[in-house]
């Protein structure tokens, strides 16, 4: 394990991740984002070992964290709720052939079966820290139908940007120019405005900043504050029984193709008991 040193890593290869907080999308007759948006995302670069040091600045609809102990180097993270600001920024990191990981916080694959048999429940939770919060509920199922339109919506606009790219949910595959897709679970108590009061941003930002956050934990080598890491709740590939992938769904065959699993890796980021 990387050991905690100094305030910040950064990815040594100019990867860059991203996760979306699922919500309501609203925009006016200009294209502007309006105040009832809830749907939020972040950018991150490299981690950050104090979540009470960090500053939000800027507006909802592009902004970021800044690092107030580390003044020095540029901001930790950009945030905004502008899916075209979110395209215009992947589309340049791809371009620049840089790796790009995507992370919704909403459940990205659902449980098929096509047959009867003994003990079958269909509606059940796909890994064990899903419980109470499952997929099928009224807030998970919301968040994936609210995935599925904002994901179309971004892969539109990619496909102006960028034409072409490589998508994967297999990290033995995350090329420069691909995109790894994943998704993250922030709920209960993965949520990190339940534990650290001193973290001042709006919810939904802050929601797609830890979910970032913690799949950079696991494979960029981010640090994270004390005490929290990022934990893979459910690996890529490890469900034996049928599943629809809603990553498939959203960027079909074609122009964004490339090998993975139906059931992506679903991460968090978890506080460990002292």
């Amino acid at each position: 394990m990387l050991a905690r040193q100094g305030v910040t890593m950064t990815g040594n290869d100019g990867s860059v991740v991203f996760a979306l907080d699922i919500g309501v999308y609203r925009t006016g007759a200009n294209g502007q984002i309006l105040s009832g948006t809830t749907a939020a995302w972040s950018r991150l670069t490299r981690g950050v070992a104090d979540f009470d040091c960090i500053k939000h600045s800027g507006t909802p609809t592009y902004g970021q964290f800044t690092d107030s102990s580390d003044l020095g180097e540029s901001s930790t993270s950009l945030c905004g709720r502008s899916m075209e600001k979110l395209a215009e920024l992947m589309a340049d990191d791809l371009r620049g052939g840089r790796r790009v990981a995507l992370g919704f916080e909403a459940p990205m694959w659902l449980p098929l079966e096509e047959r009867h048999r003994a003990n079958l429940n269909l509606f059940a939770p796909r890994f064990t820290a899903e419980r109470g919060s499952e997929w099928y509920l009224q807030s998970g199922a919301a968040a994936t139908l609210k995935a599925i339109s904002l994901g179309v919506m971004l892969r539109n606009r990619l496909r102006e940007l960028v034409g072409t790219a490589k998508r994967t949910t297999l990290v033995k595959y995350w090329q420069p120019g691909t995109i790894f897709l994943f998704e993250a679970f922030v709920v209960g108590k993965y949520k990190v405005n339940n534990v650290t009061p001193g973290f001042a941003a709006p919810d939904d930002e802050r929601d797609a900043f830890t979910a970032a956050l913690a799949w950079g934990n696991l494979h960029m080598g981010f640090v994270t504050p004390t005490s929290f890491q990022g934990v893979c709740l459910h690996a890529a590939g490890a469900r034996s029984d049928p599943c629809l992938s809603l990553w498939d769904v959203i960027f079909g065959a074609g122009s964004f193709s490339a090998p993975g699993q139906l059931d992506c890796e679903v991460v968090a980021l978890e506080r460990q008991e002292e």
